[in-house]
């Protein structure tokens, strides 16, 4: 029933998307899943960014990387570092979507990286996980140029960008 929902809640509109996700969250909020309720987190504010309901959005990610903390997670953790830093740093404070940023790069940094995201990924994933690492972590780079930028650290920006160039 869960992968049922997890699929109506990508093929509509955001609106109704976010009603199947809301029963998907519903029928496995009980559940220590690697996947669920999660994805149901990630798909909600997945919408409601594209809505531009930021605060609603904002709820869900910070959930999401709650979930993905307790279930041990590291895809559904990457996915919500990425959306709540790229949230601070065009409505909230720079500083802690540093700390954010930080957080997120240190992440990337486990010795068993690719083995956590083979782990956690859907099966899409799972064959291309040393892939899907180097775009997080160029992802992680340049999440650190924008974080700079914002805080007008133009030295630093610089660094991480000769560092993503390489």
């Amino acid at each position: 029933m869960a992968r049922g929902y997890d699929r109506l809640a990508r093929i509509f509109h955001p609106e109704k998307n976010i009603m199947f996700a809301d029963s998907l969250i519903y029928l496995t909020i009980d559940l220590s899943d690697i996947t669920y309720p999660g994805l149901g987190y990630l798909i909600k504010g997945y919408h409601y960014d594209k809505l531009g309901d930021l605060p609603y959005a904002t709820k869900n990610y910070l959930e999401l990387n709650r979930v993905s903390i307790k279930n041990k997670n590291i895809v559904h953790q990457l996915y919500s570092l990425h959306s709540l830093i790229a949230l601070k740093l065009a409505w909230g404070n720079k500083k802690e979507a540093l700390s954010l940023q930080h957080t997120r790069n240190n992440l990337l940094k486990n010795k068993n990286i690719i083995q956590l995201i083979k782990n956690t990924a859907r099966n899409k994933v799972k064959g291309k996980a040393n892939d899907f690492f180097k775009i997080q972590e160029m992802s992680s780079t340049l999440g650190y140029v924008d974080c700079y930028l914002k805080l007008e650290k133009f030295d630093s920006a610089s660094l991480y960008l000769r560092q993503g160039l390489k």
